[in-house]
């Protein structure tokens, strides 16, 4: 069987609209890997080079459908990895607010700086951080989608 056979025998093929899915290894993400000559590639990566060719150097090979095991190659195409990072942000699928794992602040918390008459300092020291931190929260430099 030739590596593109098997390739395709581990994706459930559907409709021409449907997400074609990876039934081999996934990464801890859900994008399918596959391993050719060696050499491990992702899935829709690999999927978008047997339809279309090579993948242009430095390109993100980036989901319409927004499902990482996809194969389908009508889902698939390229971008720079700013693109890539602007339609996570337009689908709403980068973390921010409290659902970001480093954040120091609850979206209340944004709110109660925002009207708080303490001095910044006092603030930045309530909440363990720096008063810069304070004052962008407070100019909507950070935390701007919190009204």
């Amino acid at each position: 069987m030739s590596i593109e056979a098997r390739f395709w025998s581990r994706v459930v093929v559907g409709g021409p609209e449907d997400c074609w899915l990876w039934t081999g290894f996934t990464d801890k993400d859900g994008y399918g890997q596959y391993k050719t000559d060696l050499k491990v590639e992702y899935t829709h990566r690999y999927a978008y080079r047997l339809k279309n060719g090579e993948i242009p150097t430095d390109a993100c090979v980036m989901h319409s459908c927004d499902t990482p095991a996809c194969c389908n190659p009508a889902h698939l195409s390229t971008g720079s990895q700013q693109d890539n990072i602007t339609d996570k942000v337009n689908k709403t699928r980068q973390a921010r607010g409290s659902q970001h794992g480093l954040t120091r602040f609850t979206e209340q918390d944004v709110r109660d700086i925002r009207t708080s008459s303490l001095p910044q300092r006092v603030l930045a020291h309530k909440y363990g951080v720096s008063q810069a931190t304070i004052w962008n929260v407070k100019h909507k430099i950070v935390w701007g989608h919190v009204e």
